[in-house]
């Protein structure tokens, strides 16, 4: 039976779609569903009836069939906001709305195998008309002329090099046919979302391993969140929940997200729902998902961990080795049988950083496979079920065949194309990729309007930044992504011409005393904390080593120097306040809590005068900028009212400035007589932060009249897909 529809007809017999007599893509189960629809035309067919007529005996979720009805849609040019073909009857099902005429066959069909699936991909590569609103993908030279692609044409090679069970569908006679072209498509990012990632911290954008979907953390106006665009939507979705989202990874029948935020690891079903919280991961360096339901996780400077994935307590997956000076083992990426897993260990000598192969079963000692960057992806030819192992070396993604069964490289690599940044791939033959941010608007001066008033310099990953109380010397720390370490780079005002300042890698805070003639830095992974004259010029010096506390960071020094400030634990969800005594004997001195409601309190910093500390804490959930008096405790004064962080104050202690949640900068007027008395903070102007760190990267000068700020500037990045790279390889 032939089945015909506006310029469509379905021929019944073959199993083929035609549109004006040429073919149609579309996967057998996509068919199915449409030629139900076509049978039963005006009436409507459930959903219960759909899966079970033309799955079977085959279990699937209804999402599945929504896949199918959104890609028959795209291929149709249809629209569920306004159909003229197919209609939605909530809940219940759906409904064929056109006129259908039935009859014999008026259009031939194009000669072939027999194979509808085979026969869907054509040997000339297409493109998809321009200002399509989908997505505009563009082919990736060298590539031979062609001509225009229709949208859905193009839907289809998105949807077959991308999606299964909605799905792929390769037959071996598709196999001896020339490949499709590759193609890349810019995904647009959502009104008010950037995808820059200055300090690597949010992860690459993760593709589905079967590519139904993409997740990727984006930083917004309201801090960073989880966005998901789903094969049937063209655009990026916040999934609510996910406040503080980062380095986002999917289960391995890509059902499930797992990511970090609030120093926890988290799951969530990725068409939405209830969040779980599965175990403490402060400072965390990515995560995967096995098919054995266990994940494997990475944190800051120490080695992986592994918890399952219902959640529980986190064992050790491996451990560092000293004598090859390691410092972190990072990013996993579990091999199919769920118990191998690749990783990067970095060193601090960069000729001993590698990608590592390793076991939860621990049956094999681990083995070195390639010394490369951190960055990496393990991804599979979907017409081959060859692996391929993905690594960024100088600044180009280096593809080499990999042997998932014996654990090692095969053949010669294969420059893919130049790219630096993050990336992902699905088993289905999509590579994800989001750009390295190479640098903001740089050190930009700002009045308390927020005009500009000047630059230092740009194009540098800064992590702190300090003024000196006699507004004379600005003190950073530059990040080096090749080594991982931070530097202290001090520069006299108003030149700003900067200098290195330290010897010490890894710093992680910067503090001036009232003087302005001193700066304290720690080195939190070493639990050290130096000083350095800098006027006149002196040594560094070790004033304080680690005391069995755990990390530290100095955030304070008082007026007098005899008292300091630090987080506590840091990086963990259990961060607290403390202050030492310096003038006690360092054998007994212990660092002092200060009692900040029990919540995760960071960034303490003493008043001018000493008597009082302003920090940032979450008792409400959200972070809030404190006054508490010193070093009693005895008084809890709340200054922001939506939200705030990073206070700083002015030379004279009657005002306080901060960072409030949507990027502005906030000041508030504050008398410390006799009783605190702190006015309503009024909003100065946007900052536009290139957030990159838990450190502030902004200050004031001493009258409160000019601000310093490490300014994110104007360019956005965006995150892409190439589909069906491995049409790249080299022959």
């Amino acid at each position: 039976m032939i089945y015909r529809f506006d310029t469509f007809e379905l021929d019944e017999e073959s199993f083929c779609l035609l549109n004006l007599g040429e073919r149609v893509p579309l996967e057998p189960k996509s068919l199915g569903v449409l030629l139900l629809l076509l049978k039963s035309a005006g009436k409507l067919v459930k959903k219960d009836t759909i899966l079970e007529t033309v799955w079977k005996d085959t279990f699937v979720e209804e999402t599945t069939l929504t896949r199918a009805i959104a890609l028959i849609r795209r291929q149709l040019g249809d629209d569920s906001r306004n159909p003229r073909f197919i209609e939605t009857v909530p809940t219940l099902g759906y409904r064929f709305i056109a006129q259908v005429e039935t009859g014999p066959v008026t259009a031939q069909i194009p000669p072939g195998d027999g194979d509808p699936a085979a026969e869907s991909i054509k040997s000339e590569p297409p493109i998809v008309v321009e200002n399509d609103p989908i997505a505009h993908p563009v082919v990736l030279p060298p590539q031979p002329s062609h001509g225009l692609l229709s949208r859905r044409a193009f839907v289809w090679t998105a949807g077959a090099a991308a999606v299964a069970g909605g799905g792929i569908w390769l037959s071996q006679s598709r196999r001896n046919r020339p490949r499709p072209a590759p193609m890349r498509v810019q995904i647009p990012m959502p009104l008010g979302a950037d995808a820059a990632d200055p300090g690597r911290l949010l992860g690459p954008p993760a593709v589905a391993p079967d590519g139904s979907a993409v997740v990727a953390a984006l930083a917004t106006e309201s801090g960073t969140f989880l966005f998901i665009r789903r094969l049937e939507s063209n655009q990026l979705v916040r999934l609510e929940g996910t406040d503080g989202g980062s380095e986002p990874f999917w289960s391995p029948d890509s059902r499930n997200i797992g990511f970090f935020a609030q120093s926890k690891l988290k799951r969530m079903p990725a068409a939405g729902g209830s969040i779980v919280v599965l175990c403490d991961a402060q400072d965390p360096r990515g995560g995967t998902w096995g098919t054995r339901g266990v994940i494997v996780l990475g944190i800051n400077l120490q080695g992986l961990y592994q918890v399952p994935e219902a959640g529980g307590a986190r064992t050790p997956a491996t451990q560092l080795d000293a004598t090859m000076q390691e410092n972190s083992h990072r990013n996993p990426v579990f091999l199919p049988d769920g118990d191998r897993f690749l990783y990067f260990a970095r060193a601090d000598d960069l000729d001993k950083r590698a990608i590592y192969l390793d076991s939860l079963s621990h049956k094999h000692p681990r083995q070195r496979i390639v010394v490369a960057s951190q960055t990496f992806a393990l991804g599979q030819d979907p017409e081959t079920g060859q692996y391929y192992l993905l690594t960024l070396q100088t600044d180009k993604i280096v593809a080499q065949s990999f042997d998932p069964d014996r654990g090692n490289l095969l053949g010669t690599p294969s420059n893919l194309l130049d790219f630096s940044g993050g990336f992902s791939v699905s088993d289905t033959g999509v590579l994800v990729l989001r750009s390295t941010f190479t640098g903001g608007g740089g050190l930009v001066w700002r009045d308390r309007s927020g005009r500009e008033l000047g630059q230092l310099e740009s194009h540098f990953d800064y992590w702190n930044l300090d003024i000196s109380p006699d507004d004379k010397v600005v003190a950073t720390l530059r990040h080096d992504s090749a080594t991982g370490d931070f530097s202290v780079w001090i520069a006299s005002l108003p030149q700003g011409l900067f200098e290195p300042f330290s010897t010490a890698p890894h710093v992680s805070q910067l503090v001036w005393t009232r003087d302005g003639s001193t700066l304290y830095y720690t080195v939190a992974r070493e639990g050290k904390l130096f000083r350095h004259k800098v006027s006149p010029r002196g040594v560094e010096e070790l004033v304080r080593d680690s005391d069995g506390r755990g990390q530290f960071v100095l955030t304070g020094i008082s007026p007098d120097q005899r008292y300091a400030l630090a987080e506590l634990d840091q990086k963990t969800p259990h961060a607290r306040i403390g202050w030492i005594d310096f003038q006690a004997d360092p054998k007994q001195a212990k660092w002092q809590v200060l009692p900040t409601l029990g919540a995760h309190a960071v960034y303490p910093t003493f008043s001018p005068d000493g008597r009082w500390v302003a920090f940032h804490a979450d008792p409400t959930g959200t972070m809030e900028v404190y006054l508490m008096d010193f070093p009693g405790g005895s008084v809890l004064h709340r200054v922001s009212i939506e939200g705030g962080q990073f206070a700083r104050w002015r030379r004279d202690g009657k005002e306080l400035f901060f960072i409030a949640t949507d990027g502005s900068v906030m000041a508030a007027e504050v008398s410390t007589g006799k009783e605190l008395t702190v006015a309503t903070p009024q909003r100065l102007f946007p900052a536009n932060l290139a957030l990159t760190s838990d450190a502030p990267i902004y200050d004031v000068t001493g009258d409160g009249q000019r601000f310093l700020l490490y300014d994110a500037g104007t360019s956005s990045t965006n995150i892409e897909m190439i589909l069906n790279w491995p049409s790249m390889l080299r022959p």
